[in-house]
């Protein structure tokens, strides 16, 4: 029975720079793609910033529904800590946006990066409005 071999040719580390920078395309120069880099970062933040938003609010909910309390005092510091958590969430949302958008503004200024601030603007809109409602939900 014969034994199985592959034979591969490893090119040399200078060959292989050359041939890299050769068909590296001017989209994908270092500066560039260290900038697109910055950008998917920065989306990350405003991924981890809205989920942390979510879960203020999402505790909020949690307080107000599972907790039960006896006297009046108990129950208006519920509602406290309910809203609070809330506001909080929405207070994050915002947050979120404006630190993404100066983000995506300096990257504009360094190169010819766009992106859609109104796209944004109602992603966090929409969010801080379903936050208000929570609001209104856990006090009525």
């Amino acid at each position: 029975m014969e034994a199985f071999s592959v034979k591969a040719k490893i090119p040399d580390h200078d060959q292989q720079s050359a041939a890299g920078t050769a068909a590296m395309s001017e989209k994908e120069t270092p500066a560039a793609l260290a900038e697109e880099r910055t950008l998917l970062a920065a989306e990350r933040t405003f991924s981890a910033w809205i989920r942390t938003g979510l879960a203020a609010m999402g505790g909020g909910l949690v307080v107000v529904r599972l907790v039960t309390v006896s006297s009046f005092a108990h129950e208006l510091a519920v509602h406290v800590i309910s809203a609070l958590l809330i506001l909080l969430g929405a207070a994050i949302f915002v947050f979120a946006f404006r630190s993404y958008h100066r983000t995506a503004q300096a990257l504009e200024r360094a190169s010819n990066f766009s992106h859609s601030r109104t796209t944004l603007l109602a992603v966090t809109t929409v969010l801080v409005l379903i936050a208000l409602l929570v609001l209104w939900i856990t006090l009525t």
